[in-house]
């Protein structure tokens, strides 16, 4: 099987070298290519280091799965970067915060078999040439897009194809008939979580005391009705236990907008609470706790002083310490 990694941040980078520990051939997707040695310590104490498979655009071969790991507003250009290289059997896996580039993608490749995937899984990268799994936990997927003009048997068999390769680098693997309750799960958490220690620059087990509980709760109650609206029905308790387990089991971490933050660069606001601010607009729901937040990362991001871009949109994350949850 051919397999792709586009962007080589920390969950890309930790993807990279757990397939390199199965046994499991990949390619790194740059514009350059060009080639450098990856060190890892995994969440059990192994360790090691190997050289990926660095390829840019003007390779020959297409893949059969394509992983996307970039910053969610970088989703779009990366994958049209490599389209060339995408067959309408090319599985496409979306592993982004937020939600938004999933509509533009389903568009975008009409015919491909796209899917979303939720991870708990957590890294960071310490130097440029090295990743840390921070933390181990399971997975998600399911359809955003099922595959086009084929019968029931070749569909499932590249729904297999998504469950069994995570199954062997980030199990335990759990396949969603609708996709889109999980993803709003980890929307809502994100929504709640990535603003307030942004804005407020703290870390994740900060929001448990009670400064914070009650706005998270206005947050949450503001999440509900539109969670209710778009068909993902969860009461507000759940929602906050939810939330409220995330924010103790990652106490110590810091949100990766609060990262961005720390290193003045673009937020993920627009696919986290931008989006949902339009979804409430589309449902005519108000959210006044949520546009406060996004108004006030907004304003903070044009505080930064401008930063040169990558070159390549594939690097985004070059300097990125994620830590995925759900």
């Amino acid at each position: 099987m051919q397999l792709g990694i586009l962007g080589k941040g920390a969950i890309g980078s930790l993807l990279a070298a757990k397939c390199y520990a199965a046994s499991l051939p990949c390619k790194l997707l740059t514009r350059d290519g060009g080639s450098f040695e990856l060190s890892y310590q995994m969440a059990d104490g192994k360790r090691g280091s190997f050289k990926p498979q660095i390829c840019h655009p003007d390779i020959t071969e297409t893949f059969d799965m394509l992983l996307v790991t970039t910053k969610a507003y970088d989703v779009v250009e990366a994958l049209t970067q490599w389209q060339k290289k995408i067959n309408r059997d090319t599985i496409i896996i979306l592993m982004n915060n937020g939600m938004g580039p999933h509509e533009v993608i389903a568009e975008l490749f009409p015919h491909n078999p796209v899917v979303a995937v939720i991870t708990s899984y957590g890294a960071f990268r310490p130097i440029t040439d090295a990743v840390v799994e921070s933390g181990t936990g399971n997975s998600a997927g399911g359809w955003l897009s099922q595959p086009k003009n084929v019968d029931e048997d070749t569909a499932f068999s590249f729904a297999v194809r998504v469950i069994d390769f995570f199954d062997q680098v980030m199990p335990q693997f759990a396949w969603h008939a609708n996709v889109y309750t999980p993803l709003w799960q980890k929307l809502a958490i994100n929504a709640v979580i990535n603003p307030l220690t942004a804005l407020h620059r703290v870390p994740n087990g900060h929001l448990a005391t009670s400064i914070y509980q009650q706005v998270m709760m206005q947050l949450i109650n503001e999440l509900q009705k539109v969670m209710a609206a778009e068909g993902i029905h969860i009461t507000t308790s759940t929602l906050t236990n939810t939330v409220n387990q995330v924010v103790a089991a990652t106490a110590k971490n810091i949100s990766s907008m609060y990262q961005d933050v720390l290193r003045e660069r673009r937020t993920e606001i627009d696919m986290i609470t931008g989006y949902l601010l339009k979804v409430g607009e589309r449902h005519n729901i108000s959210l006044p706790y949520h546009a406060s937040l996004y108004k006030k990362v907004k304003k903070l991001e044009k505080s930064f002083e401008p930063h040169p871009m990558s070159e390549d949109i594939t690097d985004a994350a070059l300097d990125d310490t994620e830590q995925a949850s759900i």
